[in-house]
């Protein structure tokens, strides 16, 4: 404060800001991952997601995510195979127009790359058919711009500015790391990537 200076935050993923946005984050009495991936879950949802490739927990998530009495998988690829009792196919994000928020709070949408293939549908559009059957109220959304509307009808505060006191502790936990070309699953289901020197290379702490 005394010398004006500002603090900047480098957010985890792409679109960590925009999740915070929409409240996309443990409400009252809610879970984060970590608690949601340590077991102990009745069913689950998973989004575009393969807990043990994108999450910490890795194999571990794999084994909590087992013990669940019913978990659905929504994702373009057969994913979560293991555990999943359900698997609803969506199309990947290369096939639908969507939005990023990034650090600095500014607001980045993108269009499709391709059509979708044949009947395949955004993931927007397949948990709004969901909601539809039941019965949930308020989310008869037509197009990705209602959604976005919706998403971002309460404005975005975002500051960098600090005012408490902030403790820095040191942490045991080893860091997570992956391979370029294994931190999504459009990129570590291609062989030509995987073939490449970079893929190769072992990534270390």
């Amino acid at each position: 404060e005394q010398t004006g200076a500002t603090v900047g935050y480098l957010t985890e993923a792409a679109n960590t800001v925009g999740a915070q946005w929409v409240g996309a984050q443990p409400q009252t009495g809610g879970k984060h991952a970590g608690q949601m991936l340590a077991g102990g879950l009745k069913a689950a949802i998973l989004l575009n997601t393969e807990p043990e490739f994108d999450s910490a927990a890795g194999s571990a998530a794999a084994q909590a995510l087992g013990q669940a009495e019913m978990v659905v998988t929504l994702s373009p690829f057969k994913a979560n195979m293991a555990f999943s009792d359900v698997l609803l196919p969506i199309a990947p994000f290369t096939e639908t127009s969507g939005s990023f928020v990034n650090a600095e709070g500014r607001l980045q949408s993108f269009h499709a790359v391709v059509k979708p293939l044949a009947e395949t549908r955004p993931a927007w559009k397949v948990l709004r058919v969901l909601a539809n059957l039941l019965d949930i109220p308020g989310v008869s959304f037509e197009t990705s711009k209602e959604v976005l509307a919706r998403a971002t009808a309460k404005p975005l505060v975002a500051s960098n500015a600090t005012r408490a006191a902030i403790t820095l502790t040191a942490t045991t936990a080893a860091p997570v790391s992956a391979s370029i070309y294994q931190l999504d699953s459009i990129v570590r289901r291609a062989p030509s990537l995987q073939l490449t020197a970079d893929a190769r290379q072992e990534v270390t702490p």
